[in-house]
């Protein structure tokens, strides 16, 4: 049960005896060949005992090329561990306050799916993101992510909650409480509510206790179907490119092995990894990110945690990858990287390289920048920028053209800088600039702007958004487009529609920040309970003395509660830099200005007013 081998080669079968705790450790396992095969459980009975994959190597060991040293690695075949299933993560119910040694979360059935005595937990931050910049991976820091052990559970089928009580007394408060929105519909409310993350598996992988050096785990083709696995702690390998936790790697591989054009045989998978998934798996106290997907397509990342990563978390990499999907995973401290991509001194809990992939339901928070990152290169990098030969045979591919297949329905709070950032995505074909929605975003308590759109980017629809407490909710530096959004062409182009921003109380924040080059429409916005000082709506963020004068229009703008201060006195509803280069607002309908009809908005040259500037009104 207690096997110590320094190096495995598996060619044929390896599975784990079912009957038995068994702790492999090992300095290399490779699964090598298509007839190879290692496997702990199986789809239709997961593995009930404890297993542990220790893996031992340190910076001077010997690495083998391409893989290196404390790997699982697999150069093709299949590689299939199927852990007892468990309820991955929950919400909290209630507000949990500093000094507070029990936690009420929702749902009732997590002591019978994994959520027992001894059991390892991370409560999400809620803060507003100020700490970020500091957190440490030793967590000898401020930042308010906590880990704990469950003492005890108990279950309310009645109220379909779940109390647990920890072994230790919280540190911080952790929020749980839903805010309304007055002036939006019912349904339509500010969930604050700390993500509660279980990290304990019953099939581990993990390093030996090395500063920087964990194991890893690499594919290059074939099948890997991971579900219910821990990895971590002591994964991944810091500032070394390709030594990720998880890391499916087939860049320029062809979609099937042995010239195949399709297949249903897992063996026969490349670039395509339709057989393949990530599901239910924890990756904690990582040196070098939670789950690479390098080069391949149509792969499957659901239902995952991912605590304390260093550099960016969930990482597409060469801008070639297309069809993967994204679905409920939850990210939660991620700390710079000094020396790996450029891009990782500004890491992402999502960094997504190809806007062509799924993202639906996930949550990020406390990122030391961004939560998802929309940042594609003009051509494929890496292996992959040789597209002729990759499995997509073409002469050229520009990555920034490709379309945002889906990006619906995501969480982004508590992040260092901004939730949602995106930039140089344009989706065009020959019949000019095509739509990309993103819907049903909610953002709160990031120290920057909640959604905010950089450049290069056209006919991006921002829809159904939710928004509270960022330094900005929705911002603009610049857009790109052919036309505006009108309701005669079917509202094509660049929209804000459907949003519901409202105002915090504890925070001085904004509504709306413009752009600088125009082109973008908001429309159904509703602006809620801004009381502070600040004006809810910024005439340009990105303006300086010699921009502006750019247009930006407006219909059906709502504002409730946000022309008052909280001392009953009046403030403008935007900020102007009271000259010439501020921006023009074309207000549609006379929501934006309490007019009567549709009427142009600038501010007053020259002067300081407390109200909207106007044009002349026998010219506006």
């Amino acid at each position: 049960s207690d096997l110590y081998f320094r190096v495995w080669i598996i060619e044929g079968t390896l599975k784990f005896d079912t009957t038995m705790d068994i702790t492999m450790e090992a300095e290399y396992i490779i699964v090598n060949g298509v007839n190879a095969h290692f496997t702990i459980g199986s789809s239709d009975a997961p593995y009930e005992k404890e297993a542990k994959i220790k893996l031992h190597g340190h910076w001077r060991s010997l690495g083998l090329p391409k893989f290196g040293v404390k790997v699982i690695a697999m150069t093709s075949g299949r590689l299939t561990f199927y852990g007892k299933p468990v309820v991955p993560w929950t919400l909290l119910e209630a507000t949990a306050n500093a000094g507070d040694n029990t936690l009420v979360v929702r749902g009732s059935n997590l002591a019978s799916q994994g959520w027992t005595p001894g059991k390892r937990i991370t409560v999400t931050s809620t803060n507003y993101g100020r700490k970020e910049r500091g957190c440490k991976m030793d967590r000898n820091d401020s930042c308010e992510p906590e880990e704990h052990e469950i003492q005890s559970v108990t279950s309310d089928s009645a109220a379909n909650t779940t109390t647990i009580r920890l072994t230790e007394t919280l540190q911080y408060t952790h929020e749980g409480k839903s805010i309304n929105i007055p002036g939006a519909p019912i349904d339509k409310t500010v969930e604050q509510r700390a993500e509660v993350m279980l990290l304990t598996r019953n099939i581990n992988v993990c390093g030996t206790d090395v500063e920087g050096f964990g194991a890893h785990t690499m594919m290059l083709s074939g099948q890997m179907v991971l579900e219910y696995v821990e990895f971590g702690p002591n994964v991944g390998q810091a500032f070394q490119l390709g030594r990720y936790a998880v890391h499916y790697h087939t860049p320029n591989e062809k979609m099937f092995k042995n010239g195949l054009t399709e297949s249903t045989d897992p063996k026969m998978q490349g670039a395509s990894q339709a057989l393949s998934h990530m599901m239910g798996c924890s990756v904690h106290h990582s040196f070098n990110r939670a789950l690479t997907a390098h080069g391949c397509y149509n792969l499957t990342i659901e239902s995952n945690v991912a605590y304390n990563i260093l550099g960016h978390a969930m990482f597409v990499e060469d801008g070639i990858e297309m069809y993967n999907t994204f679905s409920n995973n939850v990210v939660s401290l991620v700390h710079r990287s000094f020396s790996l991509l450029n891009t990782d001194q500004t890491p992402a809990g999502f960094w997504i390289t190809n806007a062509n992939n799924r993202f639906t339901g996930n949550r990020v928070s406390s990122s030391h920048q961004f939560g998802f990152w929309y940042d594609p290169p003009e051509r494929p990098t890496g292996p992959s920028a040789d597209v002729k030969n990759g499995p997509l045979e073409l002469h050229t591919f520009n990555t920034r053209k490709q379309p945002l297949l889906q990006f619906e329905n995501n969480v982004v709070h508590s992040c260092g800088s901004h939730g949602v950032w995106i930039d140089q995505i344009d989706f065009q074909t020959t019949k000019g600039r095509q739509n990309m929605n993103i819907v049903g975003t909610q953002t709160w308590r990031n120290n920057g702007q909640g959604i905010g759109v950089i450049t290069g980017t056209g006919h991006l629809q921002i829809i159904d958004t939710i928004a509270m407490g960022n330094s900005c909710d929705i911002g603009y530096i610049k857009s790109a487009a052919d036309k505006w959004a009108t309701e005669s062409n079917g509202w094509e182009g660049n929209l804000v529609l459907n949003a519901y921003l409202r105002g915090d109380e504890s925070r001085s924040t904004r509504a709306i920040g413009a752009p600088h080059g125009a082109w973008v429409t908001f429309k159904d916005v509703l602006i809620s309970s801004y009381k502070k000082s600040t004006q809810p709506i910024h005439h340009c963020l990105s303006c300086k003395s010699w921009k502006g004068g750019m247009e930006v229009r407006f219909k059906n703008i709502s504002f409730v509660d946000s022309d008052l201060k909280n001392d009953g006195t009046q403030r403008p509803r935007i900020y102007w830099q009271n000259d010439y280069h501020s921006n023009i607002f074309y207000d549609a309908d006379g929501s934006l200005s309490n007019s009567s009809g549709p009427v142009w908005v600038h501010s007053l040259s020259g002067t300081n007013s407390t109200t909207l500037g106007h044009f002349p009104p026998e010219y506006c």
